[in-house]
């Protein structure tokens, strides 16, 4: 009903029964109430939580809502672990250390992006702006805006990693050879351009993925793509610099 006033831009609908008879009429101030619940209820499962755990005084249950989707997205980091600790045996020690340094710049760069998007499908679902109808339109519109945030994002990180390499491994109290130290921020800029347009690809089609699925998109948004973007992006950027830096 929503939708239909909002295309429409009528200021109320009638309600009528099975014989078409008048029983009562929907106001735009009814309206204007479902709309902000709906709103409330997508930001809330973007979040992993739901809007009972406000009106609830009870922390146990708060805390178990919240636990639902934290619990199982604990195994993914367990994954991207595993991926650093195989790829530690392929690099030298101090050219590891120097990489490893900057996962955490790629991870919150990706994750962001990633984080971005989705919110912005996930509108477009709330809003009735697209459906899954409409999955080319947002392919193609997000899909140009994340051409264009990446390689400004791999440049900056690739900047920031020629400049922060010798205060890093001054801290650290070591150094590497001038040849590596060159292809270490190539391998970060490549890495976060690389790791920007992996989280654009997942924030951009785990919704309608769990849309098609009849699994309420929003969920999606929150801790599943944060999580599965943090297990792509390193494993992409230690393979990436593993082909720069490395060989």
């Amino acid at each position: 009903v929503v939708q239909i006033i909002r295309k429409y831009d009528v200021a109320s609908a009638a309600v009528v029964d099975d014989e078409g008879r008048l029983v009562g009429r929907i106001t735009h101030d009814d309206l204007l109430d479902v709309a902000e619940e709906e709103a409330a209820e997508d930001l809330y499962r973007m979040a992993g939580t739901d809007a009972a755990e406000l009106e609830t005084s009870s922390i146990l249950r708060a805390a178990r809502v919240r636990l639902t989707w934290l619990l199982p997205c604990m195994g993914v980091p367990l994954l991207t672990a595993a991926v650093l600790q195989v790829s530690g045996k392929a690099f030298d020690p101090v050219l590891f250390g120097a990489l490893v340094s900057f996962a955490p710049m790629l991870g919150a760069i990706s994750g962001n992006t990633g984080a971005q998007i989705s919110t912005v499908i996930v509108r477009g679902f709330a809003t009735g702006d697209f459906g899954s109808s409409r999955f080319s339109h947002a392919l193609r519109r997000e899909g140009r805006i994340a051409l264009a945030i990446a390689p400004v994002c791999g440049l900056v990180a690739y900047g920031l990693a020629a400049l922060g390499l010798d205060a890093i491994q001054a801290l650290q109290g070591v150094s590497t050879p001038a040849t590596e130290a060159g292809m270490i921020p190539l391998a970060v800029g490549t890495g976060m351009t690389v790791a920007v347009l992996v989280a654009a690809t997942l924030g951009l089609t785990l919704p309608f993925v769990f849309r098609r699925l009849g699994i309420d998109p929003a969920i999606a948004s929150g801790p599943l793509v944060s999580t599965s973007n943090d297990f792509f992006s390193m494993s992409l950027y230690m393979l990436i610099a593993y082909y720069i830096a490395a060989r």
